[in-house]
This record gives structure tokens, sequence and C-alpha cells, in this order.
């Protein structure tokens, strides 16, 4: 019984200090508890969004100044001739 009878104090005083009333006898002092969870309870989250985006910059930092990966040149193979000697004498009139 006593909790539902603090419950409408509670909530009677909310509603005069809405108002801009004056604090009556019976009126409970406002805690200050409920507003500071509230911002601790949010306080985190630009601090977490701030980490991830600087965590993200450096990522892409990183990427973009290693640069485009150049392939390795390719090994030089035997050379031959035979197909441009066999153009050679195909041309040349006989």
């Amino acid at each position: 019984m006593s909790y539902i009878l603090d419950a409408l104090r509670r909530a009677e005083a909310d509603r005069d200090r809405e108002r801009g009333q004056v604090p009556g006898l019976h009126t409970l002092p406002s805690s200050g508890r409920e507003a500071s969870v509230a911002a601790g309870r949010r306080g985190w989250l630009p601090w977490a969004a701030g980490g991830v985006l600087l965590l993200g910059g450096i990522g892409m930092g990183t990427w973009l100044a290693s640069g485009p990966q150049e392939a390795p040149a390719p090994a030089p193979g035997p050379a031959t001739q035979a197909p441009v000697q066999a153009l050679l004498a195909a041309r040349s009139p006989a």
C-alpha cells in the first residue's frame, strides 16, 4: 500500500513542478538520479560512434595509401624467330 501512496505523491509532486507551483509541505524532493542515469546511458553512444568513425578512417587511409598493387612482370620466355622468318620468306619475291 505504501508503494502506491509513494507513487501517487511522486506523480503529484511532478505535476506541481511542471506547473511551476511552490512546493508544499508534503512535496518530495526531486532526485537528480533519474536525469543522471538517462544521461549516462546516452553518454557512451557518441564516443562509440566516434571510435568507429576513427577506426574506419584509419583503415580507409591505410588502404588508399598502399596504392594499386602492381602485378609482377612476366618472366621472359624463350625468344622465337621462326614466325618472323616464315613471314619474311612468304613476302620476298622468289
